[in-house]
This record gives C-alpha cells, structure tokens and sequence, in this order.
C-alpha cells in the first residue's frame, strides 16, 4: 500500500481544516451517524480524524498500519473515549460505525478486496460503513499519481462494495471550481473527455501543468477552497465519492 501522509496538530487543525474543506466535509458527515455509537476509524493516518470523531461518538478506536502513524496519533490526538491501534490488532471485535476515508486507492485490487472483507468482520449486522475514494470516470485509474495505485469509477466503485457483501444505500460526491470546470463541456468537450482519450499525453508534462493551472485557475486557492460543496445523490462536477453501506 503506498502512503500519503498529512500532520497537523491539534493546535493548528481547524485553521487546516479551512485550506482543506473537503476533509472538513467528510467527517462533518461522520457526526451525523455516530452520535452514542461505539465506532472505528480504519486507516486512521495521524488520527485528527479519529478525534473530530471522538466529539459526538461513545468510543472511536482509529487503526493503521503505520507505527510512525499511530506514533503521531497517540501524540497529539487521543481523548477520554478515543484510541489508536495497530490494523493487525482489529480482529474479533465488531463496531457500530466504521469509517474508512481515502483508502482504497492506496492498494491493488486484491489487497483492496482483502481490506473491505476484514471491514466486513469488524461491522455488526445493523452497523453502517462510510467510505470514500477518489472518482475516476476515465480510462486511466492505476498509478494516477506517486501514491494511488487504482482509483475508480461510479461503477466499479459499487461493484467492488457489492462483491465483498456491502450495498450502497446513500452516495455523496464532493465537488469545487475546479472538478467541475473539468467536467464542463465547451463546444462539445470538457478537460474529462480529454483526459479519457489521452490526448493530454501528447503534450509534455510541464507544458500540460501550465495549460492546466491556466484553464482550472488552480492558483486561486481561497477560491477553490469555498466553493467546496458535499452533495447528497449527485456525483456531478466531483473529485471524491462517499458511499454509505450496510452488509448485504
């Protein structure tokens, strides 16, 4: 699995938070399900996560495979009624609620298949997964970046939910300026489409940052940030998708 790693503290996490409003919007999401529930944070990172979610629930138990992770977690991140462990430790105890965010697209197919079964153990029967990833509606989805070795679409997304014994039940993207200009056809093609032909690999690399920074206007950072929009049952214009589960 490769990683990415983000380190706030707890000092500085709600002014972070404010640069990165869609982590914001995912556990903002979290909360309305977990009030009084006993709950884990499955690839946990550094834990803030696990703590905004220490907030509303009875317990949240954040797990991951990272020792130098969980390190930084237990530093800066505990409460009364939150922990860290290590994901080989999730064995025989079953939760109410667990959350899985941004994980997926970190593993290969099998091991991702592996992942979602051991979710799967760890769920009580009436328990709800929340998991998200990022979508990709193109051809291109394994290697996408330095550390996302498979993303997915809408479909493959279900499909893969669906084979290891989870039903969507409610799905949510999230979307800002510039996923949606992406999306946005201009006389007939939108940045998407191009992006699924491959024509873009036509052009060098440090030519295509330029054009892109241009037509998405990504320096604009505060406007990227506010315009950032959680939308129930719509993945129009989204860079991420969130599916509510229940086992099947």
């Amino acid at each position: 699995m490769n990683v990415e790693r983000i380190k706030p503290t707890r000092e500085n996490l709600y002014s972070y938070l404010k640069d990165y409003p869609e982590h914001q919007l995912r556990y903002d999401l979290i909360s309305e399900f977990i009030k009084g529930k006993d709950c884990a944070d499955i690839s946990c990172g550094v834990g803030y996560g696990t703590f905004m979610a220490g907030e509303f629930a009875n317990t949240v138990k954040g797990y991951d495979v990272s020792v130098e992770a969980l390190d930084y977690a237990n530093k800066n991140f505990t409460r009364d009624n939150v922990s860290f462990h290590a994901l080989e430790d999730l064995q025989d105890e079953q939760f109410e609620f667990i959350s899985s965010i941004e994980t997926l697209e970190h593993m290969s197919e099998n091991d991702g298949d592996t992942f979602l079964q051991k979710i799967s153990n760890s769920l009580n029967v009436t328990g709800t997964l929340l998991i998200s990833t990022p979508l990709n509606e193109t051809k291109y989805k394994e290697n996408t970046t330095q550390f996302h070795i498979r993303e997915y679409s809408y479909q493959e997304f279900k499909d893969k939910l669906e084979n290891n014994g989870f039903s969507i039940h409610k799905i949510y993207g999230i979307s800002n300026i510039v996923s949606e200009r992406m999306s946005s056809n201009l006389m007939g093609f939108s940045l998407m489409s191009i992006l699924n032909s491959g024509m873009h690999r036509l052009i060098p690399s440090s030519l295509r940052t330029i054009i892109a920074r241009a037509l998405l206007k990504k320096d604009a950072v505060e406007e990227i940030a506010t315009s950032c929009a959680l939308n129930e049952d719509s993945l129009k214009g989204a860079f991420c998708q969130i599916a509510i589960c229940k086992k099947k």
